[in-house]
């Protein structure tokens, strides 16, 4: 990824969403913890930057869709296939009765990316892989308009695009606009096509607008940190979040201050690599440690309410920071390994086998017989 600082940045929100999920607690979760699931909307954001920059000139060139649909599927459904067969042959071989989703139309609206469309009245399976349906339909729609518009889809059309959407979810649901399995493909198209306008503004500035600095990350991030640690959000203030989830992208895409070059170090880079892995395979990871713990040690569950309202099961233990700690060990160790023997393999083959082919020189005439 040409943006290394963001690549990372993407890894430390994975690793704040599997913090959100952290199934143990001692009595409750902090603020800045419970209110992670908004780490979700930085991935939708960063995701329409990053598609921008890698296809919004190919597509304008003439990159046929079938490549497009190709390349996307090809990063992203092997590893979900493998991970919902994981949850599949856990379900029928080792399950306890935490494991959600029993019937075979919820298998399969989950395996096609069908789970974020309002066809379920709650997220089964591997609940994490809500996002990445609703990121199928955001470059859908992102294909179309680039096609469709051209140079037009400028930053002005892609956040009337942006606003419309989440006008939608607002209008749906005015208390917030963190939905999921119920509309989740708009609240992702939302934050993309917000992504989409930051990319826009950054080509167009990039050479005649100041480098920020160590000073201009340090206020993005201390914001963005300040905004999520309120408690009890409201609409507004998600948004206020995802507005500083954009400005963050901006800065960091050009930034070469001290917390970029950190960034670009070994371990968040590192973490940036495998963060589709840690995002897809913690569920899993959580719910065998958490039936594991439960058989061995017994331990009482209640269900709390986090500040957005909706009710989560929570095992409740004064071991939680160690048990959260080997699960989440356990997660990046998993998603290593899923990265290097799956995820990785896959997403080099699939643009293998569109890389269109060397012309072959012509062949000279072969000289006429004396």
């Amino acid at each position: 990824m040409k943006f290394q600082s963001l690549e990372s940045l993407r890894g430390i929100a994975a690793i704040m969403v599997v913090l959100f999920h952290c199934p143990f607690v001692v009595s409750g979760q902090n603020t800045l913890i419970s209110n992670g699931s908004l780490f979700v909307d930085f991935f939708f954001v960063l995701s329409g930057f990053v598609i921008c920059f890698a296809y919004f000139e190919r597509i304008q060139a003439g990159l046929p869709f079938r490549e497009f649909a190709f390349l996307r599927l090809g990063r992203l459904f092997p590893l979900h296939a493998v991970l919902i067969l994981a949850w599949l042959f856990y379900q029928t071989t080792g399950s306890s009765a935490s494991v959600p989703g029993t019937d075979g139309a919820s298998f399969l609206i989950n395996l096609f990316f069908l789970n974020s469309y309002g066809l379920e009245d709650a997220l089964y399976w591997n609940y994490p892989s809500w996002s990445i349906s609703a990121e199928l339909f955001a470059y859908l729609t992102f294909f179309l308009a680039v096609t469709l518009l051209r140079h037009a889809l400028s930053t002005p059309v892609a956040l009337i695009i942006s606003a419309a959407a989440y006008g939608l979810l607002l209008i749906d649901n005015p208390s917030t606009i963190q939905r999921s399995y119920d509309l989740g493909f708009l609240r992702c198209l939302a934050g993309f096509f917000l992504g989409v306008g930051v990319y826009q503004l950054h080509s167009r500035l990039r050479f005649i607008w100041a480098t920020p600095g160590t000073l201009s990350e340090a206020t993005a991030l201390l914001g963005i940190l300040a905004l999520i640690s309120f408690p009890d959000p409201a609409a507004s203030l998600e948004l206020l979040t995802i507005l500083a989830f954009s400005v963050c992208v901006f800065l960091f895409a050009r930034s070469d201050g001290q917390i970029a070059r950190l960034l670009c170090t070994e371990v968040p880079a590192f973490l940036g690599r495998i963060s589709y892995s840690v995002y897809l395979t913690h569920a899993l990871v959580f719910m065998v440690v958490t039936d594991v713990a439960v058989q061995m040690i017994g331990i009482p569950s209640a269900i709390i309410p986090p500040p957005a309202g909706q009710l989560r099961l929570f095992y409740i233990t004064d071991h939680a920071l160690a048990l959260n700690a080997f699960a989440i060990l356990l997660t990046l160790v998993i998603s290593a390994t899923t990265f290097r023997l799956i995820e990785d393999p896959c997403r080099r083959l699939s643009k293998a086998l569109i890389r269109p082919r060397a012309p072959q020189p012509a062949r000279k005439p072969a000289p006429a017989q004396p």
